[in-house]
C-alpha cells in the first residue's frame, strides 16, 4: 500500500513555515568545456539529481551517450557532469545551469517522512494508517490539527537538511518545527486531543467487529450505541456495491447472516442509524435495538461482497472502566 500523507506539500507546508520557500537548495554551476559537438561538461560538481536550464528542468539520462537537447548525465564515477542545452546549440552566457533537488520532490519525501513519523508515534494507540475525518472535504481530508503537526514536522525535516536539528541546550529552527509537531501527536496520546472520528466515552458500545478473511476493499467500519439484550448478539454489514465513499451502498443483518434488510443503503461518513430486532429478546423494554454505524474509507473504496460481523454484547458482561474506539482496519494486499 502507498504511503498514506497527511498534508499537502503546498498551502499545508507553507502555514507550517512561511518562509520555507527560502530553503530551496540550489547552486549554479558555471565553467562549462566542451566535451563533444554541443555536449558540454564540468568536473567536480558532487552529485547532481536534478539540473535547471533557466529555471526549467532538465532530463536525467543514464549515460554521456545518451545526452541529447534537453538532458544530463551525472558520472558518479568520475565525477563529472555532462549537459546539452535545449535548443541543442552550443552553451551561451544567456544560459544559467542550477543543480538542486526538485522542489516538488524535496517537499513530497519530506511530507511521507513526516507522515511515517507520525504513524509512528501514534500506532500504539489508533489504527494507521490513520483515518479520515468524518466531515474532511478532498482538499481536507483529516483533522486540522494532524494536519498541522506532519506539516510542522515536515518542514523540519527539509530545513534539518539545511542544519541539522539541535534540541540542547536550545533547540535550532528544525527542531523547533520538529517539537512543536511532535507535541500535538503527544496529545493524541495523552488523550488531551481527540480525533474526529474517534468513538469518545458517551458514544461507546460493547462491540467486536470482525472483517470477514476475503475481504479486498480498503477502509474502516465503525459503530457506536448501547445494548440492553440479556444475551449476545450477531450482525453483519455487507457491501453490495462496490465503490468509494457515497457510491458504495451496503446492507444488515441481525440474525448473523440469515437475512439481510433487503434495501441497499449508500456508505457514508457521517452516522447513520440502523434499527432492528433483537433476536431471541422477549423483554419489551429491549424488543428493538438502535445503533448508529458509519464508514472510513481513508482514501481508498470499498468492494462489493465485502462483509462484517458485529458481535453486540450483552450489559451482563459489565461496564468498561474506559472508553475505548470500536473500529476495524483492513489490511489489503
Amino acid at each position: 500500500m502507498a504511503q498514506t500523507t497527511y498534508c499537502n506539500i503546498t498551502t499545508d507546508l507553507h502555514r507550517a513555515y512561511p518562509r520555507l520557500e527560502e530553503s530551496k537548495e540550489y547552486k549554479t554551476i558555471r565553467g562549462w568545456v566542451v566535451h563533444s559537438g554541443s555536449i558540454y561538461k564540468r568536473g567536480g560538481t558532487g552529485y547532481v539529481s536534478a539540473l535547471f536550464e533557466n529555471s526549467l528542468p532538465l532530463t536525467s539520462v543514464a549515460a554521456v551517450g545518451s545526452v541529447t537537447a534537453g538532458t544530463f548525465f551525472y558520472d558518479a564515477d568520475s565525477d563529472v557532469l555532462y549537459v546539452q542545452a535545449t535548443s541543442g546549440q552550443a552553451n551561451s552566457s544567456s544560459l544559467v545551469y542550477k543543480a538542486g533537488e526538485d522542489w516538488d520532490a524535496l517537499k513530497t519525501w519530506a511530507v511521507q517522512a513526516a507522515s511515517r513519523d507520525a504513524e509512528a508515534l501514534l500506532d500504539a494507540r489508533f489504527p494507521v494508517p490513520l483515518p479520515e475525518s468524518p466531515q474532511g472535504s478532498v482538499s481536507q481530508k483529516y483533522d486540522l490539527d494532524l494536519t498541522r503537526a506532519v506539516a510542522k514536522i515536515s518542514a523540519s525535516h527539509i530545513m534539518a537538511r539545511r542544519e541539522p536539528m539541535v534540541f540542547e541546550p536550545e533547540p535550532n529552527l528544525a527542531a523547533s518545527l520538529y517539537l512543536e509537531g511532535k507535541a500535538i501527536l503527544d496529545e493524541y496520546n495523552r488523550a488531551d486531543r481527540h480525533f474526529s472520528w474517534e468513538v469518545t466515552q458517551d458514544e461507546a458500545g460493547f462491540f467486536t467487529i470482525r472483517p470477514e478473511s476475503d475481504i479486498t476493499g480498503d477502509g474502516i467500519l465503525q459503530v457506536r450505541a448501547g445494548h440492553k439484550s440479556w444475551h449476545d448478539d450477531f450482525w453483519r454489514v455487507k457491501i453490495t456495491t462496490g465503490g468509494a465513499i457515497g457510491t458504495a451502498t451496503y446492507q444488515y443483518s441481525t440474525d448473523n447472516g440469515a437475512s439481510y434488510n433487503g434495501t441497499d443503503i449508500t456508505t457514508s461518513r457521517l452516522w447513520q442509524e440502523i434499527t432492528g430486532q433483537v433476536v431471541g429478546n422477549n423483554t419489551v423494554l429491549s424488543d428493538t435495538l438502535g445503533f448508529f454505524i458509519r464508514f472510513l474509507d481513508r482514501g481508498g473504496t470499498f468492494d462489493a461482497d465485502d462483509e462484517w460481523q458485529i458481535e453486540i454484547h450483552s450489559a451482563t458482561r459489565g461496564t468498561p472502566s474506559r472508553s475505548r474506539m470500536v473500529s476495524r482496519r483492513i489490511e489489503v494486499g
